[in-house]
């Protein structure tokens, strides 16, 4: 799957993100692996997140800025990422929320080294929390129940979550559906990320344990602070959804 030219697409939504989105686009910028496109999608903000983009961006053409009218949430705006990314089945996805940031100028190059030297389809790792006391919830792979149940037991899968765009593509509309037939409002991580690991397997998916990013806490429009209630109830959905098939691709 990995190929010499695989680039890494690095995807970032934003809503109402003025006072962070600059240091995301920054810490990209200023990564030493340069074969990336970096789409950061504004959800529709109200506030100066658009123009904070372009100040931070000082002309860099690997930017693309996409920009939704009305809020219509993080699934949505990981959707139209990977749309306007042009991304190539073996490039690499990487979920960067815009008001988060990276925490070395090493950290894309770790994540190519991992899919170049192991053979992965996905991976996951280590975060700080902007707060400095609260804790990464990331652990090594080591449960012998399946991903879904981890939903409900401890979800430990998350930043920097990323995979390759193959991986993407054998995602069907409906894992992006709840029970009503409409996109999930919350929880986007879990409903894109769970089918993904599933189909990669336990053996494809690497944990990198080194801290890539700064998990910003100081945002109050999140999910969990905005309407716990529902994020819980898109996760929960998601974990009673039937196991997808482990898929075969050749290393």
């Amino acid at each position: 799957m990995f190929q010499d030219n695989t680039r890494i697409i690095v995807v970032s939504p934003v809503y109402n993100g003025e006072n962070w989105v600059g240091k995301c686009v920054q810490s990209v910028q200023s990564q030493t692996f340069g074969n990336y496109v970096h789409v950061v999608v504004d959800d529709g903000s109200t506030d100066t997140t658009v123009l904070k983009v372009m100040q931070a961006n000082q002309g860099d053409d690997r930017l693309r800025l996409v920009q939704v009218q009305e809020n219509k949430g993080t699934l949505h705006s990981h959707i139209l990422a990977v749309e306007h990314s042009g991304a190539r089945p073996h490039d690499i996805i990487v979920h960067l929320d815009g008001d988060d940031w990276l925490i070395d100028d090493n950290c894309l190059q770790r994540i190519y080294d991992m899919y170049k030297n192991s053979g992965c389809l996905a991976t996951y790792g280590n975060y700080k929390c902007s707060d400095g006391v609260t804790k990464s919830v990331c652990k090594p792979l080591d449960s012998p129940i399946g991903f879904r149940e981890q939903i409900r037991y401890g979800w430990c899968y998350s930043q920097i979550r990323t995979f390759y765009k193959c991986m993407w593509d054998a995602l069907s509309l409906l894992d992006f559906l709840d029970i009503r037939g409409k996109l999930y409002s919350s929880a986007a991580d879990v409903v894109i990320f769970v089918p993904i690991l599933e189909m990669a397997g336990k053996s494809r998916v690497e944990y990198i344990e080194q801290e890539s990013m700064m998990y910003n806490l100081g945002t109050q429009i999140s999910d969990a602070k905005v309407n716990l209630s529902d994020q819980v109830r898109c996760a929960l959905d998601v974990a009673s959804r039937r196991v997808r098939s482990e898929i075969q691709f050749n290393r």
